[in-house]
């Protein structure tokens, strides 16, 4: 046998060697290869278990989501509550004022933008002897002020006629107001002993005060102010009025509803065919029965929930843990 080169000796070491890296490098390759997808299929496993378990998540997890949540509520509030819904809150951020102030920022500006509306809708106001029509106010469209207690009460009270009001202006069909009452609570004690006389103010109407009191539930959950709308319209008027106080953001409860119609009974069949004859051969135009003018006297309730939840009675709840 031919002897080596100690050059050729070398060069088959190195490719031994080579050899030898080579095969531990492909077994160690595949080895992390089969522990990388074992692990896979675990974690897949995992999860499908999960899902079938409807797993729970720790309770780090959960506070994490609650802080989360939060912080969201926190900043989407203020927004909600100054942006997208503004009257909703009126009455809870109502606050007793300056009787002077409570005219001047609160009543007139009041009157002024249901003046806007009623001219908008073509609604028709009650004369007043003098000046404008203050809604159920014209004791105050002079000089007289409210008393200084008083007047968290009427600006709550204010707030309902104006939005009942703009209600009535979107309600479509009302052609002429005849008159807004109120309750007179802010005369305390009198409030239902004064004359007829002194209660009727500058309104033609027949008078701003409705002969009832603000009351209070039991407990203090809400305060109930009574009002009542009368008006002129087609009956479309009166649905659309009440079909807006129900869609309004600040609660109403509609108490009594009171129509007089311009005909009172319904026509004979032949007394139509008479009328029909008489009116086509005129070019008029025949209306139906039914869409003649109405007289609507409509009786509501605003509720201002105050959300005060009453102590419980501690003997009842004695009771109830035996």
């Amino acid at each position: 046998m031919k002897n080596l080169s100690k050059f050729q000796i070398i060069m088959i070491s190195a490719a031994v060697v080579v050899l030898i890296l080579g095969i531990a490098g492909w077994w160690y390759t595949g080895t992390l290869q089969a522990e990388a997808s074992k692990r896979l299929t675990q974690a897949q496993s995992k999860k499908m278990g999960y899902e079938r378990q409807r797993y729970t998540p720790t309770k780090r997890t959960v506070d994490i989501l609650q802080q989360n949540i939060d912080q969201m509520k926190a900043t989407l509030e203020p927004i909600e509550n100054e942006v997208l819904r503004p009257e909703e809150h009126l009455l809870s951020s109502v606050e007793a004022m300056n009787p002077t102030a409570w005219k001047t920022t609160k009543l007139a500006p009041a009157v002024d933008r249901m003046i806007a509306l009623a001219s908008k809708a073509n609604i028709s106001l009650p004369a007043v002897t003098d000046g404008r029509y203050f809604f159920g106010y014209s004791r105050y469209a002079t000089t007289a002020t409210p008393p200084a207690d008083a007047t968290k009460m009427l600006s709550k009270q204010l707030l309902g006629v104006e939005m009942a009001f703009k209600a009535l202006a979107e309600a479509g069909g009302v052609r002429q107001l005849l008159g807004i009452r109120r309750t007179f609570d802010e005369d305390g004690e009198t409030n239902l002993t004064r004359p007829a006389s002194s209660r009727s103010g500058n309104n033609s109407g027949g008078g701003d005060q409705l002969k009832l009191n603000m009351t209070k539930a039991e407990g203090g959950l809400y305060e109930v102010f009574p009002l009542e709308f009368e008006f002129i319209g087609d009956p479309t008027g009166l649905r659309g009025f009440l079909n807006q106080l129900a869609q309004s953001p600040l609660v109403y409860a509609v108490r009594s509803v009171t129509v007089t119609t311009s005909q009172s009974q319904s026509p004979r069949m032949s007394e139509l065919q008479n009328q029909f004859a008489s009116q086509s051969s005129a070019g008029t135009k025949l209306l139906p029965f039914g869409t003649e003018l109405i007289t609507a006297k409509v009786r509501f309730d605003l509720v201002d929930w105050l959300g005060e939840i009453p102590a419980e009675d501690e003997a009842d709840t004695r009771q109830a843990q035996r």
